[in-house]
């Protein structure tokens, strides 16, 4: 499985500008070369009602739509015929194949060939390699690179993914919070905007402080470093400079003004979650990046902090809600809307 395309998928996935129509179709093309059929790439954006799941938005336009129509119809069957599988993958991130994903929920492959063969096996697909990225609400955006035979994704190009996976997730939840703005406005509702050829500081927020500047800086910076043909087809490097969040609060994105002069700008993007008095935001956060699949490496990525530390919020959290399995938190994600007793964070 290519890694190579994964920061072309970034810089689609941060593309502020244009219709969530467009937004998909870019995210569609830049993963293209991860499909090896004519089918191409589906783009969806999931929402978690009704249950299992349901389709808000799918791209359709690249390669053969005709193609990707009657191979989503396939796939929306399986959740339909399955609706415990469709539940609890589109709780998760995700960083596999469908026969990964059927090996690891202890599904026999001719099931997976069952519901594959009434339109995904005429069309030459026997296999999806997924990669999902959640919002920690339920919602979810999922790429989906249709394979001509079952296959497995090597540990490196897998580590890749997931961190692909936490920039969809962050990706998705800015878009929403940013919303169809002019250009003038993505600039005006930023809390920080640099000069992507000096990484001078043009727009702060009266607020921000000059420390969270100066790292918001260094984070500009590293992300043009992770964009250069140096590191261009070192993926894992790439993303180790461009984080899920910086300073644990923000997402940054490329804007361009009518000269076409480019910003790196800043947004705060935190997580959202829901609301519990015994547990600080911090732990509230590692609780549901456990839940929906994060292990301790990628829920630190997500939230911009070190490994220990993300340990430790979600061993403290772990302890105030009296839980003693980790794995017991995968069932709170259907439930995590219960612990809400104040205004969402």
């Amino acid at each position: 499985m290519r890694a190579e395309p994964a920061l072309s998928v970034l810089e689609a996935a941060y593309r502020l500008e244009g219709s969530e129509d467009e937004w998909l179709d870019g995210l569609t093309q830049a993963a293209a070369p991860l499909s090896d059929t004519e089918v191409g790439v589906l783009a969806v954006a999931y929402e978690p009602e009704p249950a299992p799941f349901h389709a808000r938005k799918i791209s359709t336009r690249y390669r053969n739509k005709e193609l990707l129509e009657q191979a989503f119809l396939e796939i929306e069957q399986i959740g339909k015929d399955h609706p415990a599988l469709a539940g609890t993958i589109h709780r998760t991130t995700i960083s596999e194949t469908t026969t990964e994903a059927f090996h690891r929920w202890g599904f026999p492959l001719s099931l997976m060939d069952e519901v594959y063969s009434v339109r995904m096996h005429g069309l030459g697909v026997h296999d999806t390699f997924n990669v999902q990225g959640i919002d920690l609400r339920g919602r979810a955006l999922c790429l989906m690179a249709a394979r001509s035979e079952h296959t497995t994704v090597p540990n490196v190009s897998r580590a890749v993914w997931q961190r692909v996976a936490v920039h969809l997730s962050a990706a998705m939840r800015l878009r929403a919070a940013v919303g169809d703005l002019r250009r003038t406005s993505l600039l005006d509702r930023a809390h920080a905007v640099f000069d992507a050829r000096t990484q001078r500081c043009v727009h702060a927020a009266p607020e921000e402080a000059l420390s969270d500047l100066e790292v918001l800086r260094e984070a500009a910076r590293a992300v043009d470093q992770a964009r250069s043909s140096a590191l261009r087809n070192d993926a894992n490097k790439a993303l180790d400079l461009w984080r899920g969040l910086f300073a644990g609060r923000y997402s940054l994105a490329d804007v361009f003004d009518s000269d076409g002069r480019r910003f790196v700008v800043a947004y705060e993007n935190q997580p959202d979650v829901a609301s519990d008095r015994r547990l600080t935001r911090r732990e509230l956060q590692a609780v549901a990046l456990a839940a929906s699949g994060h292990g301790d490496a990628l829920g630190a990525y997500a939230l911009g902090v070190t490994t220990s530390t993300f340990r430790r919020h979600l061993g403290r959290a772990l302890v105030k809600l009296g839980i003693s399995d980790r794995t017991l938190l995968v069932d709170l994600v259907t439930r995590f809307e219960a612990l809400k007793d104040d205004a969402a964070l």
